[in-house]
């Protein structure tokens, strides 16, 4: 019995950081949105995401010209859904934000 007492702890901490371990990754998270079944990720082009995803609710052009032209995509695909606002430089993917409701 004091065998398995003096092994209790350490069980559960190694369970602990192994549940820690699995978590995902905050940072990845935003890598990548699912649009339907298909999942798009930092780095496709504008074409890719279009045919995956469709067209956006909103886009504009922000700055540049050419290959530094910046680029805004905004998806809300539902009123229960978080928008997701997409950052293109030149024809890639730079950036996926979710806006969230305040």
């Amino acid at each position: 019995m004091k065998l398995l007492a003096a092994r209790l702890p350490s069980a559960v901490c190694t369970a602990a950081i192994l549940a820690l371990a699995l978590l995902p990754d905050p940072v990845a998270a935003g890598d990548q949105m699912r649009c339907g079944s298909r999942i798009i990720k930092l780095n496709d082009s504008k074409t890719t995401v279009l045919s995956k995803c469709g067209e956006p609710n909103y886009r504009e052009v922000v700055s540049g010209s050419d290959s530094t032209k910046r680029e805004v995509w905004v998806y809300e695909k539902s009123s229960t859904e978080f928008v997701r606002t997409l950052t293109f430089v030149g024809f890639r993917l730079q950036d996926i934000t979710v806006e969230t409701y305040r």
